[in-house]
């Protein structure tokens, strides 16, 4: 589950999977999948309907290798990090602002 790996940002994998399942439930009450009251554990999140169940194509793409390339390897451009999206504002600051910038 995409949200169990990835958040929180800045800590992933941190929550119990009760906090996950909890995250998860309040996604789906904000998109109008579940009722306010459902409880949403291992077993009621597979019976959850999504909207667009039936709206998905599978592709026929290639096997990505998953090796390191040592010899000969594509060289690609260099990347830089002109940002760091970690950095907050301070509550108060007047940045108008709460938000990662």
């Amino acid at each position: 589950m995409y949200i169990r790996r990835a958040m929180p940002y800045p800590a992933p994998q941190s929550l119990t999977n009760d906090e996950y399942y909890a995250i998860t439930a309040y996604v789906l009450f904000l998109n109008e999948l579940i009722p306010d009251d459902a409880e949403i554990d291992r077993e009621t999140l597979s019976r959850v309907q999504m909207p667009n169940r039936d709206g998905f194509v599978l592709e026929a793409r290639p096997d990505t290798p998953d090796e390191a390339c040592m010899t000969n390897c594509r060289q690609g451009r260099p990347i830089t990090v002109t940002g760091d999206s970690r950095r907050f504002v301070e509550p108060g600051s007047g940045s108008g602002f709460s938000e990662p910038q």
